[in-house]
């Protein structure tokens, strides 16, 4: 078994999708069926490493614009992310894998900018066919979400769950270090999947109040080591089908390291994930994210959980060309901060419409509740997502 990112792979294989004109969400039973396609033509192809490593290069990636309208506020469009994804095999043991992603972004005087973020950038060594050696800005195997689902053109809602957004995460995506990882076959269809990484670790801001009384915040936005301290952690899984069309993903993963410049004060996540394929249709998936950081007043613990099931309207095996294309999605989450505000909830229900396997139009009603009035408006999304 060929153990690359599951990202890199799939952004290479997004132009065959397209290609075949697949109206639908792509199953994770499509994904693996084509990626040992792929690898028995190259297999077959009898090219030379040398000609391998100077012709194989590949470009993909995806862009979403989105349409935003929340309870007692303005509605707008904005350019969700246009996110470029490079792709070099050197042979048949190196891979160098990177990601960008723009975003466009108001000032304060009223004018726009371009936000630039590598999203991730890393070299592999294909040691064999159950380790691989990465080192670089690496996509952390913290839960499954990020490495299966961050592309938009992916995501089956236009937004994250609440423990993962924006404004409400509660563990890092990605970070700079070096990782082991790769699976072991079962038998019958069935793997265990590893991954062991050092990286530099959670880092922090700073602020002065009028007294001169600096204040350190726990921050997932640093790139360097800000103590003499590295970050440690591993994911665990399995994954085994159950019957025809139909299989089960589980996982536990966790991180621990110091965050404060004086290397004192300890941060920690735990990670459980899972993924119930019940037919080819129909996905059930969820997190449940357990952190921990000490502080100068005391311990918080940041934690939060969600649930999605999706339904593709394919599998009622209709001749109604556009039911074929839909796919009813609904989401339920929950995150604490431990900031004194209470719990955020949030449920999503949406509807997906797939003109190809690739380009997709989406929409959520997502209803909010909680205790700070500014976190329980409601909003209406809507997106175009696209992968090339």
């Amino acid at each position: 078994m060929n153990h690359k990112s599951h990202i890199a792979v799939m952004a290479a294989l997004v132009t065959a999708f397209a290609s075949v004109g697949v109206a639908r969400a792509v199953t994770d039973e499509e994904f693996n069926a084509l990626k040992l396609k792929v690898l028995d033509l190259e297999s077959k192809a009898g090219v030379s490493e040398e000609a391998t490593a100077k012709n194989n290069f590949v470009m993909a990636g995806g862009v979403d614009v989105n349409y935003q309208k929340t309870q007692g506020e303005n509605g707008g469009f904005l350019l969700g992310s246009f996110n470029p994804i490079f792709l070099l095999r050197s042979g048949d043991k190196v891979l160098f894998e990177g990601a960008l992603e723009f975003n466009v972004q108001n000032q304060d005087n009223g004018a726009s900018s371009v936000e630039t973020v590598v999203e991730f950038a890393q070299v592999s060594y294909l040691v064999n066919d159950w380790l691989t050696l990465t080192a670089g800005k690496i996509v952390l195997p913290l839960g499954s979400f990020i490495e299966t689902t961050d592309p938009a053109w992916i995501n089956k809602l236009p937004t994250f769950p609440l423990p993962r957004a924006d404004q409400t995460a509660i563990l890092p995506e990605s970070d700079i270090g070096v990782q082991a990882h790769g699976g072991i076959s079962l038998g019958g269809g069935s793997y265990i999947n590893y991954g062991a990484f050092v990286v530099n670790g959670p880092g922090h801001t700073s602020s002065t109040d009028t007294n001169g009384v600096t204040t350190e915040t726990l921050s997932f936005d640093s790139v360097e080591n800000q103590n003499n301290s590295l970050g440690f952690g591993g994911k665990l899984g399995c994954f085994t089908p159950l019957a025809e069309s139909s299989s089960f993903e589980i996982g536990v993963s966790g991180e621990s390291g110091k965050w404060d410049s004086q290397g004192q004060n300890n941060w920690s996540v735990l990670v459980c994930d899972a993924r119930l394929h019940v037919t080819p249709a129909a996905e059930i998936r969820g997190e449940y994210i357990h952190s921990s950081e000490d502080t100068a007043t005391g311990t918080l613990t940041p934690k939060g959980w969600w649930i999605q099931g999706a339904y593709q309207l394919s599998g009622l095996d209709t001749d109604v060309a556009l039911l074929n294309k839909l796919e009813l999605v609904a989401r339920y989450a929950q995150v604490d901060l431990d900031q004194g505000d209470g719990a955020i909830k949030q449920t999503a229900l949406g509807v997906d419409y797939h003109i190809t396997g690739t380009l997709a139009l989406k929409g959520d009603y997502e209803i909010n509740s909680a205790d700070n009035p500014d976190a329980a408006k409601n909003t209406v999304n809507l997106q175009i997502a696209y992968g090339f």
